[in-house]
This record gives C-alpha cells, sequence and structure tokens, in this order.
C-alpha cells in the first residue's frame, strides 16, 4: 500500500494537507506572475498592509499586491490559488501545486474566464439642428443657467438629438466619442446610454487638464448642478461622470490621468450611491489618494435636487 505522507492519494486524487494550502494562500502572487511573464504596472501608494500595489495591465482595474488581489471591473478579491483558478484556468490543486511545488505545474498564460462581449460600433446619435429643448429643460426644469449650458454645448460635450434628447459625449484621452449618455427632456425621464457605447468611458469634462482633483458623480447633470451650488470648488477640479455607479469608467479614467491625486466622491445620498461610495472611498484610500465623500445632505437626494431646493428657498 502506497505510505500517507503530506501529500497523499485517494480514489486517484492527489489529497493535499493544511499546511500546503496555506502555504499557497499566501504565497507571492506578484512575483509568481512575473515569472509567468504577466506584465505588471506599478500603482501609486501602498496597500493597507504596507505592500505595493501593481495593476495586472490589459485587465482593467485587476490589481495585486503580496499574496492577495481584487479586480474594481467585478468587485472580486481573494487569495494566490483564487487567482490562479479564476484568471489562469487552473483546478484547486494545480493551483497549490504551482505555488509551492518546484514547477511540479507548467506555468500557463493568463486566459480570460469571460466570455467576450460583442459590443455594437459606436456612432452619435444623428444632431438636431438647433439644441432649442436641450437649453430649456436644463434652465427651466433643471435649473442651470442658460450661460453654463451653452458654455458646455460649446465644448462639444453635449447636444440635443434629432428626437429632441440631451446627448452627453464622452471622450477618451484624446478626445475621440466612445460613449454618449441620453437623457430625455419630456415628461418620462428616459436616461440610457447609446447603442455600442464603451462604458470603460465616462462623461469627462477638463476644466484643469493639468489640475490633480476630480469630482466624480452618477451623472453629468450632477456635476453641472454641483457647479452651480459650487462654482469655486469646481472651477479648480476635473469632472467625470460614471453614468451610473460604473466604477471601472472611474478606475479608466484614473489610470489615464496618473497625475490626479485628489478625489471627491459626489454620489447620490440612497443606499445604493452610498454604498458604493464607502467601498470606493476605501478603494482609493488603499491605492494612496486623498479621498473625500461629498454626500447631498438630504437623505435619497441627488445634487439636482439640492439646486433645486436651493431656488425654492
Amino acid at each position: 500500500a502506497a505510505r500517507r505522507g503530506k501529500n497523499f492519494l485517494k480514489g486517484g486524487t492527489i489529497m493535499l494537507d493544511k499546511e500546503k494550502i496555506e502555504a499557497a494562500r499566501h504565497a507571492d502572487l506578484v512575483s509568481f506572475l512575473r515569472s509567468a511573464g504577466v506584465e505588471l504596472k506599478r500603482e501609486p501608494g501602498r496597500s493597507k498592509t504596507g505592500l505595493p500595489q501593481y495593476r495586472v495591465v490589459g485587465k482593467g482595474g485587476l490589481i495585486v499586491w503580496g499574496s492577495l488581489w481584487y479586480h474594481f471591473s467585478t468587485s472580486e478579491g481573494g487569495n494566490a490559488i483564487d487567482f490562479l483558478m479564476k484568471y489562469m484556468g487552473m483546478t484547486f490543486t494545480e493551483a497549490v501545486e504551482a505555488l509551492t511545488g518546484p514547477g511540479a505545474v507548467r506555468i500557463k498564460n493568463m486566459v480570460s474566464n469571460e466570455k467576450p462581449v460583442k459590443r455594437r460600433k459606436f456612432s452619435l446619435p444623428p444632431r438636431a439642428r438647433d439644441d432649442y429643448r436641450v437649453v430649456k429643460y436644463l434652465e427651466e426644469r433643471r435649473g442651470i443657467t442658460r450661460e453654463l449650458v451653452e458654455q458646455v454645448i460649446r465644448e462639444g460635450l453635449l447636444y440635443q438629438d434629432v428626437r429632441g434628447n440631451c446627448v452627453f459625449v464622452c471622450k477618451d484621452a484624446a478626445g475621440v466619442a466612445r460613449a454618449a449618455y441620453l437623457r430625455g427632456t419630456g415628461d418620462n425621464r428616459y436616461v440610457g446610454l447609446v447603442a455600442g457605447s464603451d462604458r470603460q468611458f465616462g462623461w469627462r469634462r477638463e476644466v484643469c487638464p493639468d489640475g490633480c482633483s476630480v469630482v466624480i458623480a452618477e451623472s453629468p447633470i450632477d456635476l453641472i448642478s454641483l457647479a452651480m451650488l459650487q462654482p469655486k470648488l469646481m472651477k479648480s477640479c476635473n469632472w467625470l461622470s460614471l453614468n451610473g455607479l460604473h466604477l471601472p469608467a472611474a478606475d479608466k479614467y484614473l489610470d489615464d490621468n496618473r497625475h490626479i491625486r485628489t478625489v471627491l466622491i459626489v454620489f447620490d445620498n440612497d443606499v445604493a450611491g452610498q454604498e458604493t461610495a464607502l467601498k470606493y472611498v476605501e478603494i482609493l484610500d488603499s491605492r494612496g489618494y486623498e479621498v473625500v465623500n461629498m454626500r447631498p445632505c438630504r437623505e435619497g437626494a441627488d445634487l439636482n435636487d439640492m439646486l433645486l431646493s436651493c431656488k425654492d428657498l
């Protein structure tokens, strides 16, 4: 009979003892990935444990440090074993052996377990002959001055489509339109993204291209409303709308603007908004950013609600 040692056979399956599993869980994931030829890029700041953090190039907001990892796009994280199983196509046993045994398992290139998303080709909606309905809607129903609305239109960040919707144009770092956020001007308050939009790109307004601060909100109207409420602040910060609570758009913006050091978060004062804000504050703090969570003072309110409340006083 086979002698039972630290690793033994049972029913043709390799059984692993607790010590080996614990060693694999706490293995140096950063060194392992480098040895596998995975490209890592150093992130600013350090983790809460004091370790340097690295972004896995080509995998969005996938961050590794020590034996741990976290993926902002999916809000998932774990230890070294979890990483090898999810991103390198290994079984539990293969992952443990790869992390603890000298060359016991051939290191594979990273493979994605996610099914590729087939995105329609993006194009901006046809433009109307004028922006009358958009200006009227934002001025009369949203309390935003005509001067500020027309300024945003002149910058190419807003226009009216042939259906009368507000079209907020979302551009990349090179100024190319990659997405568009729609807001209806009728009574049904329609919202949505144009088909084919790349959600990595939120609505960006570069007020201070060389500035080190950005204000992040859920919608463009929130940001324009905040500019009415806090004009001095908003003239000294860049603007980013996530078009919802899509944090990968914030990760992409910060990745494109490595000089940013201060992040002001102004999500809606509801459960979803504040739970997401608190989570992102913790994430950004661990990455070395100075972070402030600025929540609307009334429960359930967004920034436009606050603006309209001030106008009613």
